[in-house]
């Protein structure tokens, strides 16, 4: 993203997972901080769109809402949502000008969705929590 390496970390003791970035010149910083420092807590996926990276976090052994967060830059981020439930978030697609995320249910007792944003800004579940979706997406053809 914009010229750099970023590389999310996750932690199985109760450590702050982090956003990294590896420069051109082979510099390694922390760009992000997870908002907790829970026991298996990471972050699970990164994914560019409408030129942002997006990061998505959980915190598996608190069963914590998922955050998605969001950086035109690199630096500066900003929290997009906060899941309303327990969530993983998995891989992150974009198809058809919008960003989905898969939000697989935290300990297979929570409900699992896929969520998406538009270009506009606008987050909204695609599914019925009923179906339990979550697993990996893929775009076949686009």
């Amino acid at each position: 993203f914009n010229g750099e390496l970023f590389v999310g970390t996750t932690y199985l003791s109760a450590t702050a997972a982090l956003v990294l970035k590896r420069t051109t010149a082979a510099v390694w910083s922390t760009t992000l901080t997870a908002g907790a420092a829970g026991v298996q807590n990471g972050f699970t996926s990164l994914c560019v769109f409408g030129g942002r990276l997006y990061a998505a976090w959980a915190s598996g052994a608190a069963a914590t809402a998922a955050k998605i967060y969001s950086t035109p830059d690199g630096v500066n981020w900003t929290l997009e949502i906060t899941t309303a439930v327990a969530q993983v978030p998995g891989q992150m697609v974009v198809f058809g000008g919008s960003l989905y995320v898969a939000l697989a249910g935290a300990h297979y007792t929570q409900v699992s969705n896929i969520a998406k944003r538009t270009s506009g800004g606008v987050w909204s579940y695609v599914d019925a929590p009923a179906d339990s979706l979550g697993g990996a997406l893929a775009v076949v053809y686009q």
